[in-house]
C-alpha cells in the first residue's frame, strides 16, 4: 500500500486519521485493506532491520510516492478502467482485469514500445536556417561515448535555445538520452518556451510517432498541450 500519493510521504510517527467520511466507508476501506494486505505482500529484505539501511531507504520514498501519482493518473482513464458494478473476488479481479488493463494503459500512452528518433539532418534542413557559430558547433561537435555535459553560453540571439535542442537531437540519436526537461524561472518565459519547442519536438522522432509531453506541479494542459512549467 502506498499513501501520501498526493504530494509527500506520510510521516510515520503521524497519527492524523483522513476524513471521517461515512462509518460504512471506513469499514470497506478497511476490509479492502486487509483482503490486499492478506495476498499482495512486500518480500522486505533483511537488511530492513538496518538503521542504516532504513535511513537511505526513506529518501526512495520519494521516488515511490511519483510512482503512485502516476499509477494513480493511469488508473483513472475509464476508458481503459470502466467502473464495474458487478461484486468480484479481489485477487481475481487484479489478475483478470487489473493487470491486463494496466498492460493497454502503458501500451496506449507509449510506454510499450518508446518512439525511434530521427537522425538530425542538420540545422538548416532541421530549423530552415542558416545555422549561427553556436549552432554549427552543436551540429559539428564530434560525439563522444559516455555521459555528456553541455554548458552554453552566449549573447542574446545567438540561438542557444536551438543549438541545446541540436544537442538534445543528436544525445537522442545517439541512445544517450530516452527524453528532455526543460526548466525555466517563470510560467511566462515557460509558455513562450513551449511556443517555440512544440513542433520542434514531435521531429525528433520517426514517422507519426508522437512523444509524450507533460508539465510541472505548476504548469498546466490547455487543448491536450503541456506547458512547460517552472
Amino acid at each position: 500500500m502506498a499513501f501520501g500519493h498526493h504530494g509527500k510521504p506520510v510521516d510515520a510517527g503521524s497519527n492524523k486519521r483522513p476524513s471521517p467520511g461515512f462509518p460504512e466507508d471506513r469499514q470497506a476501506a478497511w476490509e479492502y485493506t486487509c483482503e490486499v494486505a492478506s495476498w499482495l505482500r512486500p518480500q522486505w529484505p533483511e537488511q530492513a532491520q538496518d538503521k542504516g539501511w532504513c535511513k537511505h531507504f526513506k529518501k526512495l520514498t520519494w521516488h515511490l510516492a511519483g510512482f503512485a501519482v502516476l499509477a494513480d493518473c493511469l488508473g483513472s482513464d475509464q476508458s481503459v478502467f470502466p467502473y464495474q458494478a458487478t461484486p468480484q473476488a479481489l485477487d481475481d479481479y487484479w489478475q483478470s482485469k487489473a493487470l491486463p488493463q494496466a498492460e493497454r494503459a502503458l501500451e496506449k500512452l507509449g510506454f510499450g514500445k518508446p518512439p525511434t528518433p530521427s537522425s538530425f539532418p542538420g540545422v538548416r534542413s532541421f530549423f530552415g536556417f542558416d545555422p549561427t557559430p553556436l549552432q554549427q558547433w552543436a551540429q559539428d561537435l564530434t560525439w563522444q561515448p559516455g555521459p555528456q555535459l553541455f554548458v552554453l553560453e552566449d549573447v542574446t540571439g545567438a540561438g542557444k535555445t536551438e543549438a541545446a535542442m541540436t544537442l538534445v537531437h543528436r544525445l537522442l540519436e545517439n541512445g544517450q538520452a530516452q527524453g528532455v526537461y526543460f526548466g525555466l524561472p517563470t510560467m511566462a518565459t515557460s509558455n513562450a518556451m513551449y511556443e517555440r519547442v512544440a513542433n520542434t519536438y514531435r521531429r525528433w522522432y520517426d514517422g507519426e510517432q508522437v512523444p509524450q509531453s507533460g508539465a510541472g506541479p505548476r504548469g498546466r494542459v490547455i487543448s491536450n498541450r503541456a506547458l512547460f512549467s517552472p
